[in-house]
């Protein structure tokens, strides 16, 4: 189906929207973050309408008709003069019905089903922000806009939220995995990125985090401006990190350190382009598994030393694995999703 041309009411009412909103799975989550990608214009419609669907007790997958939306109007006219008049059955303009669909469909699979359910109103949706969740699964990349006009790219196998009333108060967003931030300058309000407890705080600029769950250490890189870093929990800090400059939490230490980086290797993930440098063979399996969303199988026997080397721009997965192939001792057998290591065996002298 294409939904270019979906309006808030529409998405409120397909089936295949709103099970991704309530209950998304591969395939939804697959097929969503592809059409957003494609379609950022509708970002905000989809933000709007995502709220809507998280604020409403769904009993079912209900398609409102003309007659329910007479209901919906009658029982609001009923209840609000039922304690001082005598109930009149209304003369309905079904032109302002138009009008009034989105409210007509919020109401029409609650209140029609249980009136008394209706607990929670547009005003209250309004005043209580809502978690917006940006998460990419292994083998994909996402790229957006904030509200306030920073973009973000976010790597494979990575999650980032925000809350809907981002950047009216504050400009906060928080992070497991990977993701690149060009931010909007705002001198009156810094952007900051939290994970776990290191706070990453900025005016405007462009820089790399770097937080994956299975890392040991959290890593902020600057690519333009500056940033400065601090742990919440124990008042150490960065107070400035300039481009070309990364910033290291050792959370086994619970302290930063700073070094020099080349920071076109380390953004280059972003531009699609993988690079190795001097990577154990753990560590080249493991950033393979994520950029491509393949499961490695390695032979007990594979004992493969040395380290890696090599940038692969746009590549698939068969050219990278040929070019290990000619450079290391180990076969790879590539079938649907595996990947399966076996150590060559070398010609008898």
């Amino acid at each position: 189906m294409d939904y270019k041309d979906f309006q808030l009411e529409h998405f409120l009412t397909d089936s295949f929207f709103i099970s991704w909103v309530k209950k998304p799975d591969t395939a939804s989550e697959h097929f969503w973050l592809n059409w957003l990608q494609n379609n950022p214009e509708k970002e905000e419609l989809i933000t709007e309408a995502r709220m809507v669907i998280l604020k409403t007790h769904y009993k079912y997958m209900h398609q409102p008709t003309e007659h329910d939306y007479l209901q919906v109007l009658e029982k609001i006219h009923q209840r609000k003069y039922s304690d001082h008049y005598r109930y009149t059955k209304p003369k309905i303009n079904w032109y302002m019905l138009g009008a009034a669909a989105v409210l007509a469909i919020l109401l029409a699979v609650t209140v029609i089903l249980n009136p008394f359910e209706q607990a929670t109103s547009i005003a209250e949706q309004k005043s209580e922000p809502q978690k917006i969740i940006r998460s990419v699964p292994n083998g994909k990349k996402l790229q957006f806009n904030l509200p306030d006009g920073s973009q973000v790219k976010i790597n494979s196998g990575s999650t980032l939220w925000y809350m809907s009333d981002y950047n009216r108060l504050s400009r906060d967003v928080y992070l497991k995995g990977e993701a690149f931030f060009d931010v909007i300058p705002n001198p009156e309000m810094p952007f900051k990125v939290h994970v776990n407890n290191i706070v990453t705080k900025v005016l405007g600029t462009s820089f790399n985090v770097r937080a994956y769950e299975e890392d040991q250490d959290i890593s902020i890189s600057v690519a333009e401006g500056k940033v400065s870093v601090y742990n919440n929990e124990n008042n150490k800090a960065v107070p400035e990190i300039t481009p070309g400059n990364m910033a290291i939490y050792k959370a086994e230490i619970g302290s930063f350190e700073e070094k020099k980086v080349d920071i076109e290797n380390i953004i280059a993930w972003k531009n699609n382009t993988i690079v190795l440098e001097k990577a154990s063979c753990k560590e080249v399996f493991k950033k393979l598994e994520k950029w491509y969303g393949v499961k490695f199988i390695i032979e007990e026997d594979l004992g493969i030393t040395g380290n890696f080397t090599g940038k692969f721009q746009n590549a698939s997965l068969k050219d990278v694995l040929t070019g290990l192939d000619f450079s290391s001792q180990i076969n790879f057998e590539l079938k649907n999703d595996t990947v399966r290591c076996s150590k060559k065996e070398l010609p008898m002298k």
